[in-house]
C-alpha cells in the first residue's frame, strides 16, 4: 500500500510537471516583455527631455538663420541696385573698347614686329648671340656679359 500511495504521488507530480514548466517559461518570457516595454518608454523618455532642452538652441538657430538670409537678401538688392546704375557707364566703356579693338589689335601686332626687328638687328649686329654660342646667357656666365673675372682691380 506504501508503494501503491507513492505511485500515486509520482503520477501527480507527473502531471504537474509540465504545467509548471509552461508557467515558468510564460513568466520568464513576461518578464523579458516588462524589461523591453521599460527600456522602449524609457528610451522614448529620454528623448523627449533632449529635445526639450534643445528647442531654446533650436529657436536661436533658427533666428539666427533668418537673419542670415535676409542680411543676404538686403546684400543682393544692394549689388542689384549698383549694378543697374553702373550699367551704362559699363555699356559705353565696351562700346568703345569694341570699337578701339581693331586699333589695338594692330598696335600690338606693331609692337610684337618692332620687337622682332630689333632682335634681328642685335643678331645681325653681334651684340646679341644665339643661345649656347657664348651670348645670350645669364650675368656671370660668359657671352656678352662683364664676368668678375673680366673685371680688373
Amino acid at each position: 500500500m506504501a508503494l501503491g500511495s507513492f505511485g500515486s504521488f509520482l503520477g501527480q507530480v507527473g502531471r504537474v510537471l509540465p504545467g509548471y514548466v509552461e508557467g515558468y517559461r510564460n513568466a520568464v518570457s513576461d518578464n523579458w516583455n516588462d524589461m523591453k516595454n521599460y527600456n522602449e518608454v524609457h528610451q522614448g523618455q529620454r528623448e523627449n527631455l533632449l529635445n526639450d532642452m534643445l528647442v531654446p538652441y533650436d529657436f536661436r538657430r533658427e533666428v539666427a538663420q533668418s537673419g542670415d538670409a535676409e542680411l543676404r537678401h538686403y546684400v543682393n538688392a544692394l549689388n542689384t541696385d549698383l549694378h543697374r546704375r553702373m550699367f551704362p557707364g559699363n555699356a559705353a566703356m565696351a562700346d568703345a573698347f569694341s570699337g578701339f579693338a581693331p586699333h589695338a589689335a594692330a598696335l600690338n601686332y606693331g609692337n610684337q614686329l618692332r620687337q622682332l626687328m630689333l632682335i634681328e638687328r642685335m643678331l645681325l649686329s653681334g651684340r646679341l648671340m644665339p643661345f649656347g654660342q657664348g651670348g645670350n646667357m645669364p650675368l656671370g656666365m660668359g657671352g656678352n656679359t662683364p664676368t668678375p673675372s673680366s673685371i680688373g682691380y
